[in-house]
């Protein structure tokens, strides 16, 4: 019988950040809310967990800094708003904050949000590019026209535009140039300032630029976007998902009502 001093046995091991984000998101009252925040959506719990993990590990940025417990709570704050976090998707993505996490809403997140309110008609979001013909008009009555080239190519992105009709006959056009846009991402963005390249600015790029262009344009449109983005509301920026500090054991709260949802091991630090 090995000897209770035998260095020989192998140690424990402790669960990696990305291990105790899965084990949260695994406990009984997480998968409820999930389950709940869900239904109808046509997209199980398990799926977006496992969609929700995936793009987590493409991003150990902000696994490394950010805690467990305030990235479940983003996880459900995004299944609360029913948009998914696979950022090929660009519905929205978990990013780095002053080391907690913070769910931002993309593009195509505030497009589908603004969808469920009724009151968008039509919406087109892209880029301008050197080449492109351009007919824009500010005003009461703003418009947008991009006629792209036919028998050469467009060139580089020179600017992105968000250009939307809504019920009663209202317009809304924002377009905002590529180096401001640049200007908003190195001024804001924490995770670009760190890894250029391999941020979700750098992988994502065309992605995040109308996310800016469209955020904006939000601002403007006819509608109010509530918290939970169905209906009229206070409107809603980037939610943020504010942690706890460390404690022995990762914990995640429900981001609605505050209650623990579950404890999973910390890892070694």
């Amino acid at each position: 019988m090995p000897d209770a001093t035998d260095s020989t046995a192998p140690a424990p091991r402790s669960l990696t950040p990305l291990q105790q984000i899965s084990a949260l998101l695994e406990t009984p009252n997480a998968r409820a809310k999930l389950a709940q925040s869900l239904d109808g959506l046509g997209v199980s719990p398990e799926r977006f967990t496992r969609t929700a993990l995936a793009a987590l590990a493409a991003s150990p940025y902000v696994v490394e800094r950010c805690s467990p417990g305030s990235i479940v709570a983003a996880v459900l704050r995004a299944a609360t708003l029913r948009l998914e976090l696979d950022p090929a998707l660009g519905q929205a993505y978990i990013v780095p904050r002053k080391n907690e996490a913070t769910l931002q809403v993309g593009a195509r997140g505030w497009i589908d949000l603004a969808h469920r309110t009724g009151k968008l008609l039509a919406i087109d979001v892209g880029a301008i590019h050197e080449n492109d013909g351009v007919d824009y008009v500010r005003g009461t009555s703003p418009r947008l026209e991009v006629r792209p080239p036919i028998t050469k190519p467009r060139g580089k992105a020179v600017a992105f535009y968000c250009a939307a009709q809504w019920a009663g006959g209202a317009s809304t056009v924002e377009v905002m140039g590529i180096d401001e846009i640049h200007a908003i991402r190195d001024a804001h963005s924490e995770e670009w300032q760190r890894r250029g390249a391999q941020s979700v600015w750098g992988k994502h790029h065309d992605q995040m630029a109308a996310k800016t262009v469209v955020s904006r344009a939000r601002k403007t449109w006819p509608v109010a976007i509530s918290a939970d983005g169905l209906g009229d509301g206070e409107e809603a920026g980037d939610v943020r998902i504010v942690g706890l500090a460390p404690t022995p054991t990762a914990i995640a709260h429900d981001p609605e009502t505050g209650e623990v949802l579950g404890e999973a091991p910390r890892a070694l630090e």
